[in-house]
């Protein structure tokens, strides 16, 4: 009998170290504006392009020379809203993928109330290094930009890809314009630098 208690006992133990471990992380993620989810694939209407921006608005930088679409006729994963924007990743006919922004209206109505918003916040930071800032931290982390060390960014979420990698998303002021894009972690100091 007494064995059966401490088993009960030790169990009941153990199930509450799990759960307080979960609601411990899920606590620390949403507060450090860990990117935990995405609303996942939406199907747009077909035959139709959309402009594809940096950040949440037309003042971003597009990549691609300017020239940044995503074509309906793919699939497009729909992360997270930011304002009037949504934030979206989609497959290059040359490889890889991007993630930039769309406006919010172009996702189908039966969606657009459903999707949450990105979850950021907004920390000075800057380059500890030379590094590149993309729009495609999950599989070619293609370079969108050089960024010099010492640059000065805005921190607003942080990102793992499938192999460990661990990037920030960052907003950054170039001569070119305004951008966001992902910086690997590794390449980020908290506070603002001198130099930029």
């Amino acid at each position: 009998m007494m064995k059966r208690f401490l088993c009960t006992t030790s169990l009941m133990i153990l199930l509450l170290i799990t759960f307080g471990l979960i609601a411990a992380y899920a606590a620390f993620a949403s507060s450090s504006g860990v990117q935990q989810y995405n609303y996942g694939i939406v199907q747009f209407p077909p035959n139709k392009q959309y402009a594809v921006y940096s950040g949440p608005g037309t003042g971003y930088v597009r990549a691609n020379n300017g020239k940044a679409m995503v074509s309906t006729n793919d699939w497009i994963d729909v992360i997270g809203t930011d304002g009037d924007w949504v934030l979206i990743e989609y497959r290059l006919n040359q490889g890889g993928l991007r993630r930039g922004y769309i406006q919010k209206n172009l996702l189908p109505t039966s969606v657009r109330e459903k999707v949450p918003a990105i979850i950021k916040q907004y920390i000075s930071g800057a380059t500890k290094t030379k590094c590149s800032l993309t729009d495609d931290p999950a599989k070619s982390q293609r370079e969108l930009a050089l960024l010099s060390e010492g640059t000065n960014l805005l921190l607003l979420s942080v990102y793992t890809n499938d192999n460990s990698q661990t990037f920030w998303y960052v907003e950054v002021k170039l001569q070119t314009g305004t951008m966001r894009g992902y910086v690997l972690s590794s390449a980020v100091g908290e506070g603002a630098s001198s130099n930029g």
